[in-house]
């Protein structure tokens, strides 16, 4: 398994579909821990309006970016909505969206302990089941306008009716960053 330190593991603490109602609070909280930990590297789900959490960490990692320049911001996709609106996985959203991606092809050993992390998510094993174990993508993050729709159509989580809408993330993104 993924060996990390208990003093490297940090929760936290915003309800599943709210961080983007805590925005300010999330930006201080990762600009605290990336100035503790000092990475040059930092990886978030793009903004691709999948998961409304997603979207709201691609925003906070944008935000501090911008503050510090100490670090790279890479992004790689999760999910989001097709033009019919299925669902997409494992690949980048919109016009060129592969262009200057990295793509990793994993080897067995790789895939086995993908796999055996994916399991640790006990009640999404269902839904992680749309998820290729072969490859990962990534490329240098986005210059993301966050007042405006990662696509057109409806964002895959109005689709999916979670009483929350791209409109009020964007509103709610809008304010935080005049906040920052």
């Amino acid at each position: 398994m993924v060996r990390v330190a208990p003093e490297n593991c940090f929760q936290l603490g915003f309800p599943d579909q709210e961080a983007y109602l805590n925005l300010p609070e999330l930006i201080e909280l990762l600009d605290v821990m990336i100035a503790k930990l000092q990475p040059d590297l930092v990886l978030s789900p793009c903004y691709e309006g999948g998961h409304p959490d997603h979207d709201s960490a691609a925003f906070a990692v944008a935000m501090v970016r911008q503050r510090r320049k100490s670090f790279r911001h890479w992004e790689f996709p999760l999910y989001h909505a097709s033009p019919t609106g299925l669902m997409i996985t494992g690949r980048f959203v919109g016009k060129g969206a592969g262009r200057g991606e990295s793509v990793l092809r994993l080897s067995r050993s790789e895939r086995f302990l993908k796999r055996r992390m994916l399991e640790c998510f006990e009640t999404q094993q269902d839904f992680l089941g749309n998820f290729k174990l072969n490859i990962e993508r990534f490329r240098r993050a986005g210059e993301w306008d966050f007042t405006k729709a990662p696509h057109a159509g409806l964002l895959l989580y109005e689709r999916w009716g979670w009483g929350m809408n791209g409109a009020a993330w964007r509103a709610r993104a809008a304010d935080a960053r005049m906040a920052v």
